[in-house]
């Protein structure tokens, strides 16, 4: 995650978004994506501080109402003949039904999912 490798533009984007909302908010996909990397390589470390940064935000759920919507989203992009990975579809539903915005390094992904508002902090 750019955040931890300290990108300057990033970290900045992070702290005035936490001055505004006190919170950033991660998906529970997000966070068994992040903790499954720094479990494969032995990097307890990382996972420790991943695991406080979590604490200090707000880890979102998988609920059956953005389950509902990740459905949604599979049927359509698979009707196209667009399809992203399920982990993805999963993050959409959950920023959809949540009506959040989604911060991603991932844009081009994301950007096949109708309705759902995607920013890269990173440029």
């Amino acid at each position: 995650m750019p955040l931890f490798k300290g990108v300057p533009s990033v970290v900045e984007r992070v702290r005035q978004h936490r001055d505004l909302y006190g919170h950033l908010n991660i998906t529970i996909i997000t966070y068994y994506e992040v903790m499954k990397g720094h479990e494969y390589v032995g990097a307890l470390d990382r996972q420790k501080l991943f695991d406080e940064f979590c604490g200090l935000n707000n880890v979102i759920p998988l609920e059956q109402a953005a389950s509902r919507r990740a459905a949604q989203v599979y049927a359509d992009l698979r009707r196209r003949g667009n399809l992203i990975p399920d982990a993805d579809i999963l993050i959409a539903g959950i920023a959809l039904a949540g009506d959040y915005v989604l911060v991603t390094q991932n844009v081009k992904h994301f950007q096949r999912v109708p309705g759902l508002r995607v920013e890269n902090w990173l440029s």
